[in-house]
């Protein structure tokens, strides 16, 4: 009779276990995903201003994309910040205990026999199980709540920038900073050095030594770009490599009038290498310039390649990217003229 009973109860008793082990396995992967932090990513600009003693050196920071012409000091660098933040949900510790105490109870209950006695051990050791595995998920979200809350990692965008300070006479200095220098508020300052005199320097070119260089009018990429504008950036790009002592330049002049008796109405008909290589020759230049205004999105690039008329190759180039304002577009004729003549 006894065994009959037990026949009769048995797939009861398989039928709750089963159905233990399914809850069981369940609450112990939904453990894993509550009290969980989530993180999310802020972008704000911040402005640098940077100095120098002596006043007006020429300012630029570079980091590993790219350099950028920031004028005379004083002047001030724009840079942009990304924050990672750390977001906790307290009502995920009350989902975990509430997670907990389900877990005990039903796989407890569930694997209760007809008698009222409890089922498998193996079923309470996975009920405690579940339950540890959610004590210890809670917990280690409180932690993260309590050691990080909302605070993140702050860190430059385009990495930590470099700034350079030149200026004639003076040693070239470099400020570098630090990938957790992020809340610069005191403006940086150059200190710089006179450069000691060098005596392998080389005698200043007498007149009849300097090159003559032909500097043809700059082209720019957009049609919105004024003719106005680069005639006076070809300008001040020619004024400032005569005052370098470097070149004799060729007056601007020489060249129309050459132009008109090749029957050519402007530059703009001589933009091509070829044609100033041959333009250049006819004013009885050595070298010539040639320089282009790159406009891409809100950011400006100059460019300026200089061509050996003898060899037809080219002897020197330089490629500088500015903010697209007037004032800038100077200052970045400057660093061309320096990279010109190094």
């Amino acid at each position: 009779m006894q065994h009959a009973v037990s026949l009769r109860h048995s797939p009861h008793r398989a039928r709750c276990a089963s159905i233990a082990r399914v809850r069981w396995l369940l609450v112990f992967v939904a453990s894993f995903s509550i009290g969980c932090s989530s993180t999310r990513h802020e972008t704000v600009r911040k402005t640098i201003a940077i100095g120098s003693t002596p006043p007006g050196a020429q300012i630029s920071m570079s980091n590993h994309r790219r350099e950028i012409s920031l004028g005379n000091a004083p002047a001030t660098a724009e840079v942009e910040l990304v924050t990672e933040y750390v977001d906790f949900n307290p009502w995920s510790l009350v989902l975990a205990g509430t997670w907990c105490g389900g877990a005990a109870g039903l796989l407890y209950l569930g694997t209760q026999d007809s008698s009222g006695s409890a089922g498998k051990p193996l079923s309470l050791i996975g009920g405690v199980g579940s339950a540890i595995v959610c004590f210890f998920t809670g917990m280690d979200s409180l932690i993260t709540a309590i050691d990080h809350g909302d605070r993140g990692d702050t860190r430059y965008r385009l990495g930590p920038p470099i700034f350079t300070a030149e200026l004639p006479g003076y040693e070239t200095a470099k400020i570098e900073v630090q990938r957790d220098e992020t809340s610069i508020e005191a403006p940086l300052a150059f200190h710089l050095k006179r450069a000691p005199a060098k005596a392998s320097e080389l005698p200043a070119l007498n007149e009849a030594d300097r090159p003559v260089l032909a500097v043809f009018e700059m082209t720019g990429t957009q049609s919105s770009t004024t003719t106005l504008l680069l005639e006076q950036i070809t300008e001040y790009l020619a004024t400032r490599l005569a005052e370098t002592g470097r070149f004799r330049i060729v007056p601007r002049e020489q060249i129309r009038r050459v132009l008109l008796e090749q029957k050519r109405a402007s530059y703009e008909e001589c933009i091509d290498e070829s044609c100033q290589i041959e333009l250049g020759k006819a004013v009885a230049a050595q070298l010539s310039l040639r320089s282009q205004l790159i406009h891409i999105g809100n950011e400006c690039a100059l460019s300026a390649t200089m061509y050996d008329l003898k060899l037809e190759v080219t002897s020197a180039g330089a490629l500088v990217r500015t903010a697209c304002t007037a004032d800038k577009l100077l200052d970045g004729a400057d660093v061309v003229v320096k990279k010109l003549t190094q």
